[in-house]
């Protein structure tokens, strides 16, 4: 009997990285739990609280054909690595009917994968499959900074090289208009007090010729003290000036152009509420 793939919500999104291909209305399925236990997450309702209703594999292809009907320009999975073997049969599913209705597979929507970075290299090829574009988190690089945030301590090391295997299928496809049509977009938070392995995180991206999209988080939710935690403003420029020397690499701010409206200045502050 197959396990139920627990859902914490879906519908349409709008937001986050509207460069994404359909992003600016995404079919969000934001899966729960997780294969991590780090000290800080967007979104612990799933990770730490396991919030959510558990779905059969026909139950989820409805839902994604649903998503569909309401006019989403993708599907946006949140969280799917450790439900993947489950997820796989259901894209098999879809991409098959898309082809018995147009004769190809272009009447699939693109596939957006927000996955968490620690994935094995297997797991990545697996998705590549399937996957338009990928989001994969690079939280940490050195091992002490990884312990610190209750991850694997080689989260680093294997990030980098899940990251790698993405770049080999995924090089960057764009738009006439600008939007991402295929690629990678790596998101890195950036913790107070931990300035110096952000650093550390953006040169190894470059170690590797990273190319692609880059987005730079600036604030998180500490869930135990409830609270809004932004990173100062003089670490993310630093941060900026560090990516600025990778290249052929789009760079954002919180999933917006620096200097766009609304975007990041340099009058932001680190600040507490």
């Amino acid at each position: 009997m197959t396990p139920g793939i627990r859902v914490y919500r879906y519908g349409i999104h709008r937001g986050e990285e509207n460069l994404v291909i359909g992003n600016r209305k995404a079919g969000m399925v934001n899966f729960s739990g997780c294969h991590l236990s780090c000290g800080f997450c967007y979104t612990p309702e799933t990770s730490v609280l396991n919030q959510g209703l558990n779905m059969t594999e026909d139950e989820l292809y409805g839902v994604l054909e649903d998503l569909r009907s309401a006019g989403a320009g993708n599907w946006n999975f949140i969280s799917p690595s450790h439900l993947w073997r489950w997820l796989e049969p259901v894209l098999h599913r879809l991409r098959i009917a898309a082809q018995s209705q147009l004769g190809t597979s272009q009447g699939e929507l693109p596939l957006i994968l927000k996955i968490s970075g620690f994935e094995t290299e297997k797991l990545v090829r697996r998705m590549a499959a399937f996957a338009s574009v990928f989001v994969p988190d690079f939280k940490v690089w050195d091992e002490e900074a990884a312990r610190n945030s209750h991850l694997p301590a080689r989260y680093g090391e294997v990030a980098l090289r899940a990251i790698e295997i993405m770049m080999e299928t995924h090089p960057p496809i764009w738009s006439d208009q600008g939007e991402l049509l295929r690629g990678v977009l790596v998101r890195h938070l950036v913790m107070p007090g931990y300035l110096a392995d952000s650093l550390k995180v953006i040169e190894n991206l470059g170690e590797i010729r990273f190319q692609g999209v880059l987005n730079i988080m600036t604030y998180f939710h500490d869930v135990k003290r409830a609270r809004l935690v932004r990173a100062h403003a003089n670490d993310i420029w630093m941060l900026i000036e560090k990516a600025s020397e990778m290249g052929d690499v789009t760079l954002l701010i919180d999933g917006k152009l620096p200097g766009s409206e609304r975007g990041f200045s340099k009058e932001a502050a680190y600040v507490t509420t």
